[in-house]
């Protein structure tokens, strides 16, 4: 959101310019200025919040959280305020550690006697005597405030409180309108990136199918060539053995003479066999 922001703000001073609206041009900037929100940035915001605590700026610390009590916390559920309130205590506890660390006691009794009737929780019951304590690092009730991993904890409890709640805020239309064009450039983008996969794709599968039918069509060739020198084989070795076998030839088969031939020879021995049997008979 704080990118958001401050695109915004370059273009609503840049239509204001356009516009030659000089007055509110010059009122928008000292208010950008003076910008509780710091375009929505949590890091700001905390550096806000520890300026104060640092230079002993209690009053305008309290301001500070009260804004953002008004505008945002007070939205805020039943439970998730409550929360908020034990959030707010320890951020004014850190701030009077942070000064009796840095040895500015004065600033706790200021502390105590401006602020007391708001203090009336029970968490708070046991620190009106700590500004006249020796040493309250070292007393078991308050050892463990002074601690760095505690002080930091509640800087980031109060960064996760905001962020939480900023990321949850209705937008206003301008600020929605810029987040559907980022959404819209992402969009296509991310169209681009699979039209570029598709393509790729595509090339892939087209290398693959030309693989598959040159390996189907080599298959087939060499199945060809191994019909091919099987049949040639198979007829020599046909023609050997058909040459190494007598010739028959079947009498149905037999061409006219010599069938002629034979039945010549076969007239022949039967005269002859008469001219036997009538020349027995003369005798």
């Amino acid at each position: 959101m704080a990118a958001l922001s401050s695109t915004i703000d370059l273009l609503v001073k840049e239509y204001l310019i356009f516009r030659g609206f000089t007055s509110s041009l010059k009122v928008l900037e000292t208010e950008i200025k003076n910008d509780n929100n710091k375009s929505y940035r949590v890091d700001k915001i905390l550096e806000q919040f520890s300026l104060y605590i640092q230079n002993y700026e209690i009053a305008n610390l309290k301001s500070y959280w009260r804004y953002f009590e008004r505008c945002y916390f007070s939205q805020l559920g039943h439970e998730t305020f409550k929360l908020v309130k034990k959030l707010e205590t320890n951020v004014l506890q850190l701030y009077v550690v942070r000064a009796l660390q840095n040895n500015k006691p004065e600033r706790v009794i200021e502390f105590f006697e401006k602020y007391a009737p708001e203090l009336q929780q029970d968490a708070w019951s046991d620190w009106f005597i700590i500004p006249f304590m020796k040493n309250p690092e070292q007393n078991k009730t308050f050892a463990i405030y002074f601690t760095k991993i505690w002080q930091d904890t509640v800087l980031l409890s109060l960064a996760n409180c905001l962020d939480t709640i900023f990321s949850q805020i209705t937008l206003p239309v301008l600020l929605n309108f810029e987040k559907e064009k980022n959404k819209l450039q992402l969009i296509q983008e991310e169209n681009k990136g699979l039209q570029i996969q598709v393509l790729n794709y595509e090339k892939e599968l087209n290398r693959l199918r030309s693989q598959t039918l040159l390996g189907k069509y080599s298959v087939a060739t060499q199945t060809d060539d191994c019909d091919i020198e099987s049949t040639q084989k198979a007829g020599e070795s046909k023609t050997k053995s058909q040459a190494a076998k007598p010739r028959f030839v079947p009498w149905k088969f037999l061409g006219s003479k010599e069938k002629e031939t034979k039945q010549t020879k076969r007239e022949a021995n039967s005269a002859k066999q008469i001219s036997i049997e009538e020349n027995s008979m003369r005798k």
